[in-house]
């Protein structure tokens, strides 16, 4: 039990420091550069239709796979994930994330899907709890230090 909660307090300092790292100026270059072909349906106006589901197992089986491909995939898509909690949290910034990490991780540093949530969505994101299974859709910004982060997420019911 001593080591859980160990990992589980590592694991949240470590995705703050993640979520700091995940949100500089890479974002936005990345917003613009970004010419993957699009997993949602957009009509006319750029606004999403719909939007793929993708557990978020799957999101990292794809990216330790082969991060290129990944990237090319999924980075600036809007993805519904779903998935186990893992941990929840707030960045220095106070910027909510949830993060989801595969069941056989070694490490509470690896393997996760980190999503930050809009600063609306803060009230709900303090409900959560770890295995909780929730559904979010946000925008894949990539992968960072063998993470997939996701950016401006919303938890859906």
């Amino acid at each position: 039990m001593k080591r859980s909660h160990f990992f589980s307090n590592y694991a949240v300092i470590l995705l703050g420091a993640l979520l700091l790292a995940g949100c500089d100026g890479d974002v936005q270059s990345s917003k613009q550069l970004n010419t993957a072909p699009r997993i949602a349906n957009e009509n006319a106006s750029g606004s999403a239709t719909g939007v793929a589901p993708v557990s978020a197992m799957l999101l990292l089986d794809e990216y330790k796979k082969d991060p290129t491909a990944a990237d090319s995939k999924y980075k600036g898509q809007t993805l519904l994930i779903s998935g186990t909690v893992e941990a929840t949290g707030k960045s220095k910034s106070g910027i909510p994330f949830v993060s989801f990490q595969r069941p056989s991780a070694q490490s509470p540093t690896s393997a996760l899907v980190v999503c930050s949530l809009e600063p609306a969505q803060a009230p709900s994101a303090e409900t959560l709890r770890q295995g909780q299974e929730v559904k979010l859709k946000g925008r894949v910004q990539g992968a960072l230090t063998g993470n997939v982060m996701l950016e401006d997420c919303a938890l859906q019911h």
